[in-house]
């Protein structure tokens, strides 16, 4: 197999990125994750199309890791509380530079 073979798995590149979200979230304290969830909830309360950008005007405070939002939404949709559209839009956050994030559904019925 060449070099270039290697590059490209994608269930090792799954594996990778479950095992990233792990750490991210092993690494985030208790009561900033607890909060992150319940603002998630709160947001997908809602029924509607919603990006991480809702979540954050919420006014959850950001984690000492950054992408720990991500490892909680990954744990909500894993679990049926929201889902993602399978569309992306770009975030207005500075700190992201119009990136491009998730657009997700809530699913979630209190």
């Amino acid at each position: 197999m060449s070099a270039q073979g290697t590059l490209f798995d994608l269930g090792a590149s799954r594996a990778a990125k479950d095992e990233g979200m792990r750490r991210v979230a092993a690494h985030a304290p208790a009561a900033w994750l607890a909060a992150a969830r319940a603002a998630v909830l709160s947001v997908a309360r809602r029924g509607e199309e919603f990006t991480s950008d809702d979540v954050w005007q919420t006014g959850l405070p950001s984690p000492p890791e950054p992408r720990a939002l991500g490892a909680v939404m990954g744990e909500l949709a894993r679990v049926g509380l929201i889902a993602q559209t399978g569309r992306y839009v770009r975030t207005a956050r500075r700190t992201r530079h119009n990136a491009p994030v998730a657009v997700w559904l809530g699913i979630y019925q209190p």
